[in-house]
């Protein structure tokens, strides 16, 4: 008897597969930047996002939180933020306004799904 897989069976089974790829390719890739851009490009697919980004969370002397993006999609907000983004820098973005949409998942713990980020009160403009 056959059976099937229902929705989140597969999705699980596929991100399982993408994680199972991404650690390979960690593995045995010199640059880590393209590993971390191959498994964004991957959870994008997953998740049917245009947008988005791999970080970790770090800490400044006085204990507020700052993220660093290692992979992100290019969204474009700017000429000026396009050649930033053309120009990153090999360790990742960093990003250190904690009154953005970023700042707010670091300081509540909780995930931030907006929208309208333009509009949102938890945004006060770019991170």
């Amino acid at each position: 008897m056959t059976s099937k897989l229902n929705k989140v069976e597969l999705d699980a089974s596929v991100m399982l597969d993408a994680i199972r790829h991404a650690q390979a390719r960690f593995i045995v890739d010199l640059d880590p930047q393209d590993s971390f851009d191959d498994l964004l490009s991957i959870i994008l697919t997953i998740t049917e996002s245009e947008y988005g980004f791999i970080g970790e969370v770090f800490f400044n002397t006085d204990g507020t939180p700052y993220l660093r993006a290692h992979a992100m999609s290019d969204i474009a907000w700017s000429e000026e933020s396009k050649k930033l983004y053309q120009n990153r820098v090999p360790g990742g973005f960093e990003f250190h306004n904690p009154k953005t949409l970023f700042g707010h998942v670091m300081t509540s713990g909780k995930p931030v799904i907006s929208n309208d980020p333009d509009n949102d009160p938890r945004s006060a403009g770019l991170p």
